[in-house]
């Protein structure tokens, strides 16, 4: 029994780590288990799970937008067919997935060897809502993050042993992190490039003769290329389609402004710091950037240029090449920059080159407690915001979608208690409410509720369910408010032929 307390002591950062994984993953669980499906988790649900798997794949079902996530989809779709169609179950894949991002997380921490770092690092790479949104929901974003964290640490693994074995996983689990989300495709390349210049690198140091390098190149990218040759079969038929389709979007006026002050407009999550949050915010990036940078090559230096040796380095270089990436697809095709929940993978980068670059801090004598002091505030900061913004009823980007689910229950008791039998009801709608109306009501199977479209509610309906910014369109009409939702900001009303019986929300 001592034995068992003093090997449990020797690992107390490991416990209150797992402790805190396990309040995380029962946290997204209840929300992944209560909260009303949301406008694009049933969008793919309505569109795309019910086609063949190569209808998924090739982008041969449904309507072409980047909506179709096919890893995602394909996931919603086989634990349909086994366990069937509750929210729960069509958010599994993403539930999986968050498992697999905060082990690997703690492998990728645990090379650091600092208890210390294991414990605020995992804290870092986690509480952020917006990102844990994601992976309560039946979207790809959270999934692409989760495959994008196995690749990295596969790669780590590759740094330390030069094996192909764990070269093909890093390749493998970034073409997965691109199937879960085609964003991904600046890591993807971002990877790759890191690994040249790896390559490169190491045939500097073995002194490779100039003219034998591209051969060497070659030769060691067999893998990569094999990977990149099977992704772009894959990738073919969605990419034609969507670019076909230009059903891109995103922000017009720079990455600094349009990616990461989304980002950092979604991860405020309605929060009020004042003013001043985003100018101290952008002051913040920019001197973890500079000190990242200069530490990596400080790092690297010490290391006698074996950039091998200077994870550091390679984590910053795969921050910056996939940033660079975007900046170069806006100059070159016009394509804009990512915004929002497109660009979220740039979080978990952004603190995993944090989290190398405090390590190397820590390390120096001199300044040992200045990098203290500031994880000490940054998971402060970062723990008072997540305890402010838990929610198990809403999300940051389908907050409209919070009550749809609650909005059935009370108008499927409604139409039970003034409809006869066997009659079929009309729900003028939102547009925004389409998709998950109609999940609902082939779930569930609500044969009295005629299918709604996105045709707006100018037309006499039964029933309506609107946004209270709606209200003012339909005032004038003969209805009644059957019920109000706050958290949406919705309204569920009835039609009446006494005009005095209107009310105003």
């Amino acid at each position: 029994m001592l034995k068992q307390l003093k090997q449990i002591i020797r690992n107390i950062d490991l416990v209150i780590v797992i402790i805190i994984a396990l309040f995380l993953f029962t946290y997204i669980s209840f929300r992944a288990y209560n909260m009303s499906f949301t406008h694009d988790e049933s969008y793919t649900y309505t569109r795309y799970i019910h086609g063949s798997v190569m209808e998924i794949i090739s982008y041969n079902v449904g309507p072409v937008l980047p909506n179709n996530h096919i890893l995602n989809t394909l996931g919603m779709k086989f634990f349909e067919s086994l366990f069937g169609s509750s929210e729960l179950v069509l958010r599994l894949t993403n539930l999986l997935g968050y498992l697999l991002y905060m082990i690997f997380s703690i492998l990728i921490l645990k090379k650091l060897k600092n208890p210390f770092l294991l414990v605020t690092g995992f804290i870092i790479l986690n509480f952020n809502p917006f990102l844990l949104d994601f992976f309560t929901l039946a979207r790809g974003y959270g999934l692409s993050i989760s495959m994008m964290i196995i690749s990295i640490y596969y790669f780590l693994k590759w740094l330390e042993s030069d094996t192909s074995k764990y070269l093909s996983l890093t390749f493998i689990f970034g073409i997965l992190s691109v199937l879960s989300n085609f964003t991904l495709l600046n890591f993807y390349l971002a990877i790759w490039a890191v690994y040249i210049i790896c390559l490169l690198t190491k045939s500097i140091k073995n002194k490779i003769k100039f003219k034998k390098i591209p051969g060497y190149l070659f030769k060691k990218n067999i893998i990569p290329l094999v990977a990149t040759i099977i992704l772009g079969i894959i990738l073919y038929e969605p990419i034609r389609k969507i670019v076909k389709g230009d059903n891109l979007f995103g922000g017009e006026i720079s990455f600094w402004k349009n990616t990461i002050g989304s980002l950092l407009s979604s991860s405020k999550y309605h929060q009020d710091y004042g003013v001043y949050f985003y100018s101290y915010s952008y002051s913040i990036i920019t001197i973890i950037l500079v000190i990242a940078l200069i530490v990596s090559i400080s790092e690297f230096i010490k290391n006698k240029f074996y950039i091998t040796k200077t994870p550091a380095l390679i984590i910053l270089l795969i921050l910056f090449i996939s940033a660079f990436s975007t900046i170069i697809q806006n100059y070159l095709f016009k394509n804009e920059f990512l915004t929002h929940r497109t660009a979220l993978f740039y979080i978990p980068l952004f603190w995993l080159t944090t989290i190398f670059a405090l390590h190397f801090l820590i390390k120096i004598k001199i300044v040992k407690f200045i990098p203290y002091l500031f994880i000490i505030f940054l998971i402060t900061a970062l723990s008072y915001h997540l305890w402010h913004t838990m929610s198990v009823s809403f999300t940051m980007d389908w907050k409209y979608d919070a009550r749809t689910n609650e909005m059935i229950v009370d108008l499927e008791k409604e139409v039970n208690q003034s409809q006869k039998e066997n009659q079929t009801v009309n729900l003028g709608i939102n547009w925004l409410f389409e998709p998950t109306i109609n999940f609902y009501r082939k779930t569930k199977n609500l044969k009295w509720l005629n299918k709604v479209n996105r045709d707006g509610f100018e037309d006499n309906f039964d029933y309506y369910y609107i946004l209270e910014k709606d209200y003012e369109t339909i005032k004038d009409y003969n209805h009644v408010i059957i019920k109000k939702y706050p958290v949406s900001k919705s309204l569920l009303l009835k039609t009446t032929h006494n005009h005095d019986e209107n009310e105003s929300p």
